[in-house]
C-alpha cells in the first residue's frame, strides 16, 4: 500500500461444472482507500487466458500489423 492507494494480484482456481476442467485465473486489484473505506476498486484479467482454458484449446489470433 502506498499511500491511499493498493494494489494485490490474486490466483484462484475453480472447476467447470460441465467438462470437469480446472480453470487457473490471475486478477490484479488495485484500490482507492478513504477514511479506512474502499472508494474505489478496478480489477484485470487475461480474458483471452480464461476463455482458451474454458474452452480447453488454445484460440489462433491473427497479427496486428501496421
Amino acid at each position: 500500500m502506498e499511500g491511499d492507494r493498493a494494489a494485490t494480484m490474486v490466483r484462484t482456481a475453480s472447476e467447470q461444472r460441465t467438462t470437469g476442467r480446472m480453470l487457473s485465473l490471475r486478477l490484479v486489484n488495485f484500490l482507492r482507500i478513504q477514511d479506512g473505506q474502499v472508494i474505489e476498486f478496478k480489477e484485470a484479467s487475461d480474458t483471452l487466458d480464461v476463455v482458451e482454458q474454458a474452452m480447453g484449446a488454445w484460440l489462433e489470433v491473427p497479427a496486428i500489423t501496421g
